[in-house]
């Protein structure tokens, strides 16, 4: 089944003063709770975690379409496939970035850090926790 988000509207941006999760502390916007879906997810496809590369790439597609209401800007990446550092510019969103970092220290997701390979560098995977997957039942349809 596809995945289908709505389009974002002002009222639901990440900056709205009421978000998702409230109830028990935990404060998530709309726009959180998008991306934590986005996660939940690819995340379970993948079945050992969504690499957080490919998270960019879907997060500067989901802003693009007004799906979510994040900023982006270029940022450097660097890639490790056969020993050989390689740098790449992404379009990266510091506020989804935030609200990683904001889900990670809640408990909703993890951050594992995995190898694909011999000669390839450590890659960063997001796995939803147990705490997200309730958290994805309180979020509005």
């Amino acid at each position: 089944m596809p995945l289908t988000l709505q389009p974002a509207t002002l009222a639901g941006n990440s900056s709205d003063e009421g978000g998702v999760g409230e109830e028990k502390g935990l404060l998530l916007s709309s726009d959180d709770g998008r991306l934590l879906l986005l996660i939940s997810k690819f995340s379970r496809e993948a079945g050992r975690g969504m690499r957080l590369n490919a998270l960019w790439v879907l997060v500067y597609e989901a802003i693009v379409e007004g799906v979510l209401l994040y900023d982006f800007a270029p940022s450097p990446v660097t890639l490790i496939v056969d020993a050989q550092d390689s740098t790449l510019w992404m379009n990266v969103s510091a506020e989804a970035d935030a609200a990683i970092d904001h889900m990670a220290r809640h408990h909703l997701i993890d951050r594992v850090k995995t190898t694909s390979g011999v000669g390839c560098g450590a890659a960063v995977c997001l796995n939803i926790t147990p705490g997200g997957s309730k958290q994805i039942r309180t979020l509005p349809p």
